[in-house]
C-alpha cells in the first residue's frame, strides 16, 4: 500500500509538471521504478517516451543534443 502511495504521488507530480514544461527528468537509484513511472506518464498523457537508457542514445545526445530533439519534434508537436 505504501508503495502505491509513493507511486501515485510521483505520477501526479510529473503529470502536473508536464502541464507547465515540455519535459521532466526522472532520476533515482537503480531498480526503484523510474522506467515504470515514465511509461505510466507517457501512457496517461498519450505522449512519446524518450529515454537515454541505451549507451548509443546517450552518446548521441551528448555529442549533439539538437539531433535528439529534432528526432522527436513531430511527435512532441502533436501533443
Amino acid at each position: 500500500m505504501q508503495r502505491d502511495l509513493f507511486h501515485r504521488r510521483s505520477l501526479d507530480i510529473a503529470t502536473e509538471s508536464l502541464s507547465a514544461f515540455r519535459a521532466v527528468v526522472i532520476q533515482g537509484a537503480r531498480q526503484v521504478g523510474k522506467t515504470t513511472l515514465a511509461e505510466l506518464i507517457a501512457t496517461q498523457l498519450e505522449a512519446p517516451l524518450v529515454t537515454l537508457d541505451r549507451e548509443e542514445d546517450l552518446s548521441a545526445a551528448r555529442e549533439d543534443p539538437s539531433l535528439r530533439s529534432e528526432e522527436h519534434t513531430s511527435e512532441l508537436q502533436s501533443h
